[in-house]
């Protein structure tokens, strides 16, 4: 089968940054790829250069004549005049202008209200504006960096049905490990630079990432190994005569370089949630709960005891309460009426998903401690660059401006200024959002080993699978119902309907 797109020997750099090198890649027309690789590896600029956006500072693209690429990028931005439903039209091909119907199916499957204008849209409904954009129309290749950001589980359900249901090629990167394993039958791994392909669908990335490190340290034990041969031989002197020697004494040279670049130190950031005193054992408790906003009710007559040590997750379509419910738990807002009693000696940690708040020009030191060089991290004075490295960052960006990091690196480093903070219960909402794999799984093990009380909520269902042990499911008409285990466990009308299924809100209509 003749690929529709293929990049050579293909280079990237940011300034003098390079992200990537001696990239090859063959794109058929019926891949799935999902695209992986830490923030900051460079996945986003590369997907920006397969699209056309972008020219590599290295190497050469080809794409056939008259190649159809949908794509959807991390920050878009929209004349603020122009109304919705004419922005999301615009992914129409000419010939296909007048066919309305898809517009308002792609923004009905979204939530989108096409007759507002863009004026005044949060960072959230513009990327679902553009996704309705990019997925208006069926592409011969689709291009979705994050697409599953700020969707509810029935607009994630959509958006599985179309790529299932897509005939052409798609590119995926995202942090849903249930949605890459859905999808995906290849994967384009950026590591340090390097980038590796393998004709396997995400689920076998973890063995694969096994793999590769098996191999890495059998190859620095193998280097290590000769350069100790030849360093005992330096040690015996080397005539300067012969030729033959100053070749190996190069050779020794270009080891010993290879070992220096070699990268040392951890590779999935070094979470640790600081431990608090231990709650009451009642944490929590919501009595006949219910909350409006003008006409609308949000929450009605819910009750909730929440016991220590608990975890449970709370699901529900966009609109129906979870950040709401989340403000009433906190004590941020109060009831219409009944009452929400806190237990005794309440630590809460409260991350959501509004968390990226970076001011222009602010440092990474500014960040994450105020500008000083120390932080106190649960109750121990630690060195700035010192609790950097635990997140993967290189000490050398504390005063470098915080907002020139990727997007998922700044929200790295407010997860590192959070996290500082000892806590007897988290709060987590929307915690997922633009984190890497590595930082994401890593983030789950702590939480896992967490001795507190832990309420998150999340369309995660992978990352629900495996923290939570109960869910509460918000129906949208201000109602609530409590289901032991994950939300692989719910039953299975639940789920359906949660994914927009033949009960939820939109059917998939392929192009």
């Amino acid at each position: 089968m003749a690929p529709i797109l293929t990049l050579h020997d293909t280079e990237l750099a940011i300034a003098e940054r390079k992200l990537c090198s001696d990239v090859n890649v063959v794109i058929e027309p019926r891949d799935r790829l999902a695209l992986v690789g830490s923030n900051g590896s460079g996945k986003s600029t590369l997907l920006r250069h397969i699209a056309g956006r972008t020219e590599a500072d290295k190497g050469t693209r080809y794409a056939d004549p008259g190649l159809s690429v949908g794509y959807l990028e991390q920050s878009p931005t929209y004349d603020p005049e122009k109304q919705i439903a004419t922005i999301i039209a615009e992914g129409l091909p000419p010939h296909a202008r007048d066919e309305i119907y898809r517009v308002e199916e792609a923004a009905a499957a979204l939530g989108i209200d096409t007759s507002r204008t863009a004026k005044g849209l949060s960072g959230g409904e513009m990327r679902r504006v553009s996704l309705a954009q990019t997925m208006v129309w069926d592409h011969d290749l689709l291009l979705l960096d994050e697409p599953t950001n700020h969707l509810d589980l029935a607009a994630i359900g959509w958006l599985e049905a179309r790529l299932a249901a897509h005939r052409g090629a798609y590119i995926l990167i995202s942090h849903d490990r249930a949605f890459l394993t859905r999808l995906t039958t290849s994967m384009l791994w950026l590591n340090r630079g390097i980038a590796r392909f393998r004709r396997q669908g995400f689920s076998a990335f973890e063995t694969w990432e096994a793999e590769v490190a098996e191999e890495e340290a059998a190859h620095a034990a193998r280097l290590d190994q000769h350069l100790k041969q030849e360093e005992r031989w330096m040690l015996r002197g080397v005539t300067a005569r012969r030729k033959r020697n100053q070749g190996r004494l190069r050779k020794v040279l270009a080891l010993r370089e290879e070992r220096r670049a070699r990268p040392s130190g951890p590779t999935t950031a070094a979470i640790e949630i600081g431990k608090a005193s231990g709650s009451g054992k009642r944490v929590l408790v919501a009595e006949a709960v219910s909350k409006s906003f003008g006409q609308k009710t949000v929450i009605r007559d819910l009750s909730l005891t929440l016991q220590r040590g608990e975890r449970i997750g709370i699901v529900g379509p966009n609109g129906a309460g979870k950040s709401t419910l989340i403000k009433l738990m906190m004590g941020e807002i109060e009831p219409d009426t009944g009452r929400v009693t806190k237990g005794t000696q309440w630590q809460p940690l409260l991350i959501d998903q509004k968390r990226a708040r970076i001011a222009p020009g602010a440092t990474v030191e500014d960040v994450l401690a105020d500008g000083n060089e120390w932080i106190d991290v649960r109750g121990v004075r630690t060195h700035v660059t010192s609790y950097l490295k635990s997140f993967l960052f290189d000490p050398k960006v504390a005063r470098q401006p915080a907002d020139k990091l990727s997007g998922g690196e700044q929200n790295r480093l407010l997860l590192a200024r959070a996290l500082a903070r000892p806590a007897n219960l988290i709060v987590l909402d929307e915690p997922t959002n633009d984190l890497d794999l590595d930082t994401l799984e890593l983030l789950e093990e702590q939480l896992a080993s967490f001795e507190g009380t832990l309420i998150l909520v999340s369309h995660d269902r992978a990352f629900l699978d495996n923290l939570v042990t109960s869910v509460l499911v918000l129906d949208g008409q201000a109602g609530a119902e409590e289901f032991v285990g994950g939300f692989g466990d719910l039953p299975e009308e639940v789920r359906a309907k949660l994914m927009g299924g033949p009960s939820g809100r939109v059917a998939a209509r392929s192009s």
